[in-house]
């Protein structure tokens, strides 16, 4: 409408950031029955977590969560996406910027209101500098869940993960182990640059705890190895992931790869 028009002209003059947030909040509702997409989640806590890369973990609650039922279930492995508008460019135009995360909370939590994001704040990126600048109260949008992969007939799987891709890597690995407490055979090969880089460290070291049929080998290409983890459950391997450590992994073991291009690729 003139509106947006006005806006994307650079115009109303000291009105427009105004104008901006309330037409961005009217646009996200739905015609047919007045249920927005996205929901509005409140800030519980950031925790900046120790890593050589900036990381984050947020809690959030859900501010409508009598609306929560309505969206449906997306299984065990699944994503959201987080929505804000920010300002910036020429003129300071608005924009609605949104990006994928998945949660490193359950999907139960969820339907109950509460969800956890663990990100790696990218500095040259447009959304996590925001997400890493939230407070307690602020409030981010958030999307219904969103299927990432159907992995319930799974009885075994290789996982082959890299960087943030960890926590796409949890949700499978939990959801094999879970299902299958005694036969399920996890394969992980975690990659990353560094030791410090590694996420969610404790919840992996967890499975490998309470699941015999879950193993996990991390591969650092870029050294030293932790000290003091050689006796340790866990495998290291110096160097990146190559097909020597592929070719140990059993071959019927179905394979999800998740992470950068790079990783993909090869």
């Amino acid at each position: 409408g003139p509106l947006r028009t006005a806006l994307a002209c650079g115009g109303l003059g000291p009105d427009r950031d105004m104008v901006a947030r309330q037409l961005a909040s009217l646009e996200r509702v739905t015609q047919d029955d007045g249920q927005s997409e996205f929901l509005p989640w409140r800030v519980e806590s950031l925790e900046r977590l120790p890593s050589r890369s900036p990381s984050i973990l947020l809690r959030l609650g859900c501010l409508a969560g009598s609306r929560l039922s309505a969206h449906p279930d997306a299984g065990d492995v699944w994503h959201v996406e987080a929505m804000a508008n920010l300002t910036g460019g020429q003129g300071g135009i608005v924009q609605e910027v949104a990006r994928s995360y998945t949660p490193t909370s359950s999907s139960k939590a969820y339907q109950d209101g509460r969800l956890e994001l663990t990100v790696k704040v990218k500095l040259q990126g447009q959304l996590t500098p925001y997400l890493d600048s939230l407070r307690t109260g602020a409030v981010l949008q958030i999307s219904a869940p969103v299927r990432t992969l159907e992995c319930s007939g799974y009885t075994g799987v290789l996982v082959v993960a890299g960087g943030s891709a960890a926590t796409v890597a949890l949700q499978v690995c939990e959801s094999v182990l879970r299902r299958h407490p005694k036969r399920g055979l996890v394969r992980l090969l975690l990659c990353n640059h560094c030791a410090p880089d590694i996420m969610l460290l404790s919840r992996f070291e967890d499975l490998l705890q309470r699941y015999s049929g879950f193993r996990i080998t991390h591969c650092i290409s870029e050294g030293p190895l932790p000290k003091g983890k050689e006796k340790g459950l866990a495998r290291w391997r110096v160097g990146r992931l190559n097909l020597n450590m592929v070719s140990e992994v059993e071959a019927h073991l179905k394979a999800v790869v998740s992470g950068p291009p790079g990783l993909c690729a090869a």
